[in-house]
């Protein structure tokens, strides 16, 4: 499989390698939160906008020329997360706050739409997600396809997936049982060892564990003969 991708809650193929089209993954997720955010104030994002930062002026002359003078850097900031919870516009628990942040680009855009959005990261023959179920495989499957009709995608081609609740990967998974959405098959394949919390966070996999208690068996071992 070439190139990376968003796989979206509609099994729809996003290109999203950055080196070769306009947006990357991250690009992607920002894009979308900053026109989510910009629409409840009766703005939209530029095509080619990304951070919701580009429009802080917009944003300040919302509000009232009375409130305008103390609605400067955070507080400006601040005063947006209140008016999108007042809106409702995000109802997960992590609510406007994180989505705000992460829009700013404080937090890892990727991880955001994996936990919020239910999107799979593919990059290459690895692909990321939240969890896996019949209705999350079909979602991979749909958007795999999409993805690979312009691409020599053979027989024998195999995915390494990862979820993050339960931290869980499933090395050497065949194409040809995602593809016919063979979901007993794919949990054969679990490694219950690992898993990642996030990207760029992985979970207590069972080799960190094998290493701690080696270390501790060492260390022991080093005591005793002292």
């Amino acid at each position: 499989m070439r190139g990376e991708w968003w796989i979206d809650e509609y099994g729809s193929a996003l290109f999203a390698d950055g080196d070769a089209g306009e947006l990357g993954h991250e690009g992607y997720v920002l894009h979308r939160l900053a026109d989510q955010i910009l629409s409840v104030f009766g703005l939209a994002a530029d095509s080619e906008q990304v951070l919701v930062t580009e429009s802080e002026q917009e944003l300040a002359a919302w509000f009232s020329e009375e409130r305008q003078q103390e609605l400067r850097g955070e507080a400006l900031w601040a005063a947006v997360v209140e008016e999108l919870e007042a809106a409702g516009t995000f109802t997960q628990t992590s609510g406007a706050r994180e989505a705000v942040a992460t829009a700013r680009d404080q937090r890892d855009a990727r991880d955001y739409a994996i936990r919020h959005w239910g999107w799979i990261r593919v990059a290459g023959n690895n692909a990321q997600m939240h969890h896996l179920d019949s209705r999350v495989l079909d979602q991979l499957a749909a958007g795999l396809e999409e993805a690979s009709d312009n691409d020599e995608v053979g027989p024998d081609e195999t995915f390494y997936l990862e979820t993050m609740q339960p931290p869980r990967v499933y090395p050497r998974v065949p194409l040809a049982d995602i593809l016919a959405r063979n979901l007993s098959a794919i949990y054969r394949l679990a490694d219950r060892g690992y898993g990642f919390g996030g990207i760029g966070r992985r979970g207590p996999g069972g080799l960190l564990w094998v290493g701690a208690i080696a270390l501790g068996a060492w260390l022991l071992l080093r005591r005793k003969t002292s």
